[in-house]
């Protein structure tokens, strides 16, 4: 981004014109121009090369940006097997171009950094074994927790929400899940799987709420399909959280991690609002094919996957609503978002008061039957 916004030539402008023969007469009519192009068009080539857009001459950089990001927002996995030496040592430009529509413009990262390959190389592949073999368990767990991007040795799956307690306040409720099939049971002697698992969630102030769990996952062939699923909570203030979470299997030394974000608002002005949606799915066989009546315990869910012919539930708690003298009435709508529309609306629903006597925290719950969405992404 050329953050000096729209440019212009101080020779020429409403009120004044140094070059009525045109821009393209004379040296100093061409200097200002040439400047001005020499100085953007390393942006620009980062921009292509990169697969990005470039914000140039332009001082709306609200929709400049809005722009960039829709165009980022959806976007192709593309695979290649490079077919020759050359290619494979990454000397090669990718050029990538839609067929029969030579109008389309294919923004793509021009460039592919291949790892080097260091089984060539006694000396670098004796450092990298020292290395592991010196390396303590702690050093990998902080190591998978401050990574940039997640390691997903033992792929992990975290969801994050906030509530506002009675007794505690503001609490954030972790909520993480791995699959047993990524861990050591396969074996015979294996009859556990102890997994040692660190957190933290960083606000943007720099503060730190960290968590240290263990666990243990027994062997059990009745529960090889049920993944594995475990909370923690953290008090803590108001603020923008990154949430990390790093794992390590203690027989094997696999590592796994998540991340999110969160913003968790401030209620202790008495601030109208809600909790985060807490998501669940409940398993429907032909015969309940009906909505529950009454909540049946189920667990959360946290890689928010789920089956058509499943029912999602869906949990939130509406706080600080106005009840003097009279209990509040409060309505809630509930749409099904694909691609910013609405595919589904849902009738107004009333907020139960008789559920609990604390007014200012009321609870909410209700059921949606997933068999008539198409497979997809959705916002609830």
């Amino acid at each position: 981004m050329d953050a000096r916004g729209t440019f212009s030539d101080p020779e020429i402008d409403a009120g004044k014109n140094a070059f009525p023969d045109g821009m393209a007469s004379g040296t100093s009519a061409r200097m200002p121009s040439l400047e001005s192009s020499a100085m953007r068009e390393p942006l620009r080539i980062l921009a292509d090369d990169t697969g990005g857009r470039a914000i140039l001459n332009s001082n709306s950089f609200t929709d400049a940006f809005q722009q960039a990001i829709d165009e980022t927002s959806s976007y192709y996995l593309l695979a290649w097997r490079p077919d020759t030496e050359e290619q494979r040592s990454g000397k090669s430009r990718i050029r990538v171009s839609v067929k029969d529509h030579p109008d389309f413009r294919v923004r793509l990262r021009r460039n592919y950094y291949a790892h080097a390959d260091t089984s060539k190389s006694g000396k670098a592949a004796k450092i990298t074994s020292a290395k592991a073999a010196t390396e303590t368990p702690e050093a990998a767990l902080l190591t998978t927790l401050g990574a940039l991007y997640p390691r997903q040795t033992i792929p992990t799956a975290l969801s994050v929400g906030y509530m506002n307690s009675a007794d505690q306040g503001l609490v954030l409720s972790a909520s993480m899940q791995i699959d047993r099939a990524d861990l050591g049971l396969a074996s015979e002697n294996a009859g556990k799987s102890e997994i040692d698992v660190i957190g933290a969630a960083i606000d943007d102030r720099g503060l730190i709420v960290p968590f240290k769990q263990v666990l243990t996952v027994v062997s059990d062939p009745s529960l090889q399909n049920q993944p594995v699923v475990w909370h923690q909570r953290l008090r803590l203030l108001p603020g923008l959280y990154q949430v990390r979470v790093a794992l390590r299997e203690r027989s094997s030394g696999h590592t796994g991690g998540a991340q999110q974000w969160i913003e968790v608002p401030d209620f202790s002005r008495g601030t109208f609002g809600m909790s985060s949606l807490f998501l669940a799915e409940r398993k429907v066989e032909a015969a309940d094919a009906k909505l529950s009546a009454s909540p049946q315990p189920i667990g959360v869910d946290v890689d928010h996957r789920f089956s058509r012919t499943s029912v999602l539930r869906f949990q939130t708690y509406v706080y600080n609503a106005a009840h003097s003298p009279t209990p509040p009435a409060i309505e809630i709508q509930v749409r099904v978002l694909l691609n910013n529309r609405a595919l589904m609306t849902l009738a107004n629903a009333r907020v139960p008061t008789d559920t609990t006597k604390d007014l200012t925290r009321l609870p909410y719950w209700s059921e949606l039957a997933l068999n008539t969405l198409p497979l997809g992404r959705y916002v609830l």
